[in-house]
């Protein structure tokens, strides 16, 4: 039983702003549209606002633009460049040398005792 319980206040307020919806609704649907539109462009403008200027300087991730280094390093990788083909009667050339693999260390078991209970002062 984890029912969650609002406070009255909070669900009266809920309550007005829903009937006072269907009541403009129904009374002048016009204006609604018309609010609801101004509330939409000014919700807009706030949120480009806030990307454009009030981000950058808190330094929010996903808004500061590349720095040029960055672009010109992502343009070279992404150049249509044709990779060297290899010929069908070469063979790959052995020069690389192969790192091997170190050993596993060397493990030892500690036996203890395990059926003995430490003493220990009871409080």
């Amino acid at each position: 039983m984890s029912r969650k319980m609002y406070n009255p206040l909070v669900l009266i307020l809920i309550g007005l702003a829903v009937f006072g919806f269907f009541y403009r609704l129904i009374t002048q649907p016009m204006q609604l549209l018309s609010q609801i539109f101004i509330f939409a462009a000014i919700a807009a403008i706030l949120f480009f606002l806030y990307k454009r200027f009030v981000a950058k300087q808190f330094g929010v991730e996903g808004t500061s633009h590349r720095p040029k280094q960055q672009i010109k390093n992502k343009l070279k990788k992404t150049t249509n460049v044709i990779p060297h083909r290899k010929k069908v009667g070469q063979k790959k050339s052995a020069n690389r040398t192969l790192n091997k693999r170190s050993s596993a260390p060397n493990l030892t078991v500690i036996e203890g005792k395990k059926g003995k209970k430490k003493n220990r002062a009871l409080f």
